[in-house]
């Protein structure tokens, strides 16, 4: 679609304290229209409306008229460069910022991730969770290591990123990082909204991800069996870190909470219940959903025994993620389970072993483990859950007894 843009030169009605009527310029784009000052001023009859130009072939006269020439060549310059050459939408707004040299947009895509990350760290723990905050780092971090090994360069314009860019980033991931695909696929999403946003801001025009998919590899979720749960109960270890994370590993078997979720777990989230039992009250950090789940027999001995351990107002000892699941291969080796195990299994062991293979209904287990997948998640109420503490006290019949 053609685009109409229009130029034109006016006198300001309204005269200064000298008596002097100011210039101004008035850009029209698509009809949206804009103003601002040419910094030049006249008496109301030196100026010839018909042609927007200040009459007489005086110096004074001469001069303004130049300006006025210069500054709409400079317009037409800047419009030609940034709407016709790189294709960016530039409406009149947009046109009067730049040469007024106010556009603060940035064009690049480092800038504009940086941008994004530094709006987004503000906000960490108010709606953001700090592993998806993590997620955006790295993808960040990947970019830029991409950008200075394959392109010899610290940054590079949004509008230069096109399908073979994009096809190359995951190609690196994949070699350079030897990323699985659903890890790659996690990067190349945040990748895509990072540059969707630049679309959406008006930075840029066209989406480059238009031809470009990836799709998740359906992935086999591991769990343990209740025989491999009681080898590792029963194994003790003489290295106390092995015993710690192997402790840590089944305080998340038996409650079913994620490693982030078990990392930030405070004396806050303890409370007991007027049923007298141990109850987490928490919110998911990936989901925000409320999680009631009461304590049952072997997560309660956990917390008892690394009561002292703990840092600050924490209610566990946890390492970092990666460090533990390193052990948890060990722990694996040693109990002779060949399985690849990470704290993730824990989570599909207690929704498995401890929660449905003991009975309990799905409805029920769906709020423990804080999905959103099932309606009633969604608009879960505060006030004590009767079912829920009746199925929880079955489960604890069956697995304290």
């Amino acid at each position: 679609m053609k685009s109409s843009f229009s130029i034109r030169f006016y006198l300001k009605s309204q005269p200064k304290k000298d008596g002097l009527h100011p210039i101004v310029v008035s850009i029209t784009i698509n009809g949206q229209r804009t103003d601002f000052n040419s910094t030049q001023n006249i008496n109301a009859n030196e100026w010839d409306r018909l042609h927007s130009r200040v009459i007489g072939k005086t110096p004074r006269a001469n001069s303004i008229n130049l300006v006025l020439d210069v500054i709409k060549a400079d317009l037409v310059e800047k419009y030609n460069y940034h709407h016709i050459l790189r294709r960016e939408p530039v409406n009149a707004k947009r046109l009067r910022s730049l040469y007024l040299g106010t556009d603060t947009k940035p064009s690049t895509l480092i800038a504009n991730f940086d941008s994004f990350n530094n709006t987004q760290e503000k906000i960490v723990g108010k709606g953001v969770a700090r592993s998806t905050h993590n997620k955006y780092t790295l993808t960040r971090r990947r970019l830029h290591s991409f950008l200075l090994s394959k392109h010899r360069k610290d940054d590079i314009s949004l509008d230069s990123i096109d399908l073979e860019f994009i096809m190359n980033f995951e190609r690196y991931l994949r070699d350079e990082f030897n990323m699985a695909n659903n890890s790659v696929e996690k990067l190349m999403r945040i990748f895509r909204r990072i540059v969707m946003l630049a679309v959406f801001n008006g930075i840029i025009t066209i989406d480059p991800f238009k031809h470009y998919r990836i799709r998740l590899e359906r992935v086999e979720r591991h769990y343990l069996t209740q025989d491999e749960l009681d080898r590792i109960i029963n194994k003790k270890f003489t290295v106390q870190r092995i015993e710690r994370v192997k402790d840590l590993f089944l305080f998340c078997c038996y409650t079913g909470l994620s490693y982030v979720d078990a990392v930030g777990l405070n004396k806050s989230n303890l409370e007991v219940g007027f049923d007298g039992n141990k109850w987490l009250i928490l919110r998911r950090q990936k989901t925000g959903i409320p999680v009631r789940l009461r304590l049952l027999k072997v997560p309660s001995l956990i917390l008892e025994k690394y009561a002292s351990e703990a840092r600050e107002n924490l209610l566990l000892p946890m390492g970092t993620n990666q460090r533990m699941n390193g052990y948890l291969k060990e722990i694996a080796d040693c109990c002779r389970i060949h399985k690849q195990i990470t704290f993730h299994t824990a989570r599909h062991t207690f929704a498995t072993t401890i929660a449905l293979n003991n009975g309990m209904p799905i409805e029920t287990l769906s709020k423990i483990l804080g999905h959103t997948s099932i309606k009633s998640t969604l608009v879960y109420a505060k006030v004590v859950d009767q079912k829920l503490m009746d199925d929880m006290e079955k489960l604890a019949t069956k697995i304290d007894s």
